[in-house]
């Protein structure tokens, strides 16, 4: 009779705590690239469109000029990592039209100029990556980069 309590207390706390875990994590934000892709092609520069997505339910908003940070750089494969070689970095400073906030599935596309130089027959992977500088707090901090292929 007691072993049965136990179960019983046991399932119902797991349950509950992952209830309780799924509902806190659903209230948060979650940016993303959604696509990158080429504009223009220079000999020393790219130009690159570049589109944000908020796949989580709250919406994002930015307070000053200086919170959300974009960065660029240079891989030898089509994963960040701290290996890496940063090009440069800028300032989402608003979401366009939407102002300072991008509301739950909301996107923003922003063009982004990416020097050449640095790059090297070994690095042909451009790698964009949104709240370098963690700004944001969101239910996925691993899925705030997309490669592209530069030949």
């Amino acid at each position: 009779m007691l072993y049965n309590k136990i179960i019983i207390i046991s399932f119902l706390f797991l349950f509950l705590g992952k209830s309780v875990f799924a509902q806190e994590a659903k209230k948060c934000a979650d940016l993303t690239i959604k696509k990158v892709e080429l504009v223009t092609k220079c000999s020393n520069s790219l130009v690159l469109m570049v589109t944000i997505e908020n796949k989580g339910i709250r919406t994002i908003d930015i307070p000053n000029d200086k919170t959300l940070v974009l960065q660029t750089f240079w891989s030898g494969d089509a994963k960040f990592n701290n290996g890496d070689i940063l090009i440069n970095g800028t300032y989402v400073k608003n979401f366009g039209d939407y102002g300072k906030s991008l509301s739950p599935d909301g996107t923003y596309s922003m063009p982004v100029t990416v020097p050449l130089k640095g790059k090297t027959q070994f690095t042909n992977n451009l790698i964009v990556l949104i709240d370098a500088t963690y700004f944001v707090e969101e239910c996925d901090e691993n899925n705030n980069d997309a490669s592209f292929f530069v030949k």
